[in-house]
């Protein structure tokens, strides 16, 4: 994506880093529309405060917020034209084809990041080692990039698989960029993580082993994470799966993966303890039991529910599911 924009752009390139929306509204090949903020929580799109949209027979329109700090417009315009580039360049149409869905909006992250941050910078700040809390502030100083910017700069230097992210002032996330691993969700809730806690709290934290939220209470692999306070109003998170710049030697967990949640079955002709990594059922914020099969909220069997039986040798009900031939699991 640099390259097509070197080749697109030439003698102007210098020039698009450092204003991007004075330069895409002369380009021609788009139209630039200024537009209100749109709600921060909407959606699981574009993670900057604007849009591309591209109508068959129509020139292309890149809208970026009025409202946004001038930082974030800037992001938010090379992260625009990251998906122009994208939709127009073949050889850009064929690289992004049959990719998951996440893939288009964190290439087009990459590329407004590398636009505005120069390698050299990043370089000297990070180091050998990788990005810390400390030097991640730092670079956010030296530069007028947007703070969305200087995470994914952080999330490409990291050392392992990992990701940098922001939480608002509730332990909300705001933004995140990642390497190599899934990110927590846009506004998921990782108020309850202890580090995050701690930070929150006191403006800073370490941990090790910790896990962040996904959707239903299922919990991501264990990370060692940094956390401090950036720019003011923002919290940031920097979380590996191992070689943390900011540890000394330490040794890997034993238990790392992710961890699914934990529920107990409310049919009383059931009652297990089962982990689950499924949807909860809207009724009963539950998944169905891995036992029974049963939906725990009104007891009404799913798909894979079966009858109960008695056991002849312990004379206990149970489901269909707990038996080997005439016996039950425990008794056979």
């Amino acid at each position: 994506m640099v390259d097509v924009a070197h080749a697109l752009f030439g003698d102007e390139l210098e020039e698009l880093k450092l204003e991007p929306q004075a330069v895409l509204e002369d380009w021609g090949d788009v139209d630039v529309q200024l537009v209100a903020e749109p709600d921060s929580r909407d959606g699981e799109g574009c993670s900057v405060a604007g849009a591309y949209i591209a109508v068959a027979g129509m020139r292309p329109v890149i809208q970026i917020a009025q409202a946004a700090s001038a930082g974030r417009r800037a992001f938010t315009a090379l992260h625009e034209l990251g998906h122009h580039l994208q939709r127009t360049d073949d050889d850009l149409v064929i690289a992004g084809w049959n990719q998951p869905d996440p893939f288009e909006d964190l290439a087009c992250d990459a590329f407004a990041a590398q636009m505005l941050l120069d390698d050299d910078l990043v370089t000297r700040l990070f180091g050998d080692q990788g990005p810390t809390v400390e030097n991640t502030v730092q670079l956010r100083r030296e530069t007028a990039a947007s703070r969305s910017a200087v995470c994914v700069r952080a999330a490409q230097h990291l050392p392992a698989p990992g990701f940098a992210m922001l939480l608002d002032e509730s332990g909300e996330v705001f933004f995140c960029a990642t390497r190599d691993l899934f990110p927590p969700p846009r506004g998921s809730d990782q108020s309850s993580v202890p580090v995050v806690a701690r930070a929150l709290r006191y403006g800073r934290g370490r941990g090790r082993g910790e896990r962040f939220v996904y959707r239903d209470g299922i919990e991501g692999q264990e990370l060692f994470v940094q956390a401090g306070r950036f720019d003011g109003d923002l919290l940031l998170v920097l979380a590996v799966t191992d070689a943390a710049p900011w540890e000394g030697f330490v040794l890997p967990s034993r238990e790392t993966g992710p961890r699914a949640a934990t529920y107990e079955c409310s049919d009383p002709g059931c009652g297990a303890t089962y982990t689950s990594y499924e949807r909860r059922c809207p009724s009963c914020d539950a998944p169905p039991c891995t036992e029974c099969g049963r939906c725990c909220g009104d007891g009404r069997p799913t798909a894979a529910a079966t009858t109960q039986k008695v056991c002849p040798s312990c004379y206990l009900s149970q489901p269909a599911s707990a038996f080997d031939g005439d016996v039950c699991h425990d008794c056979s």
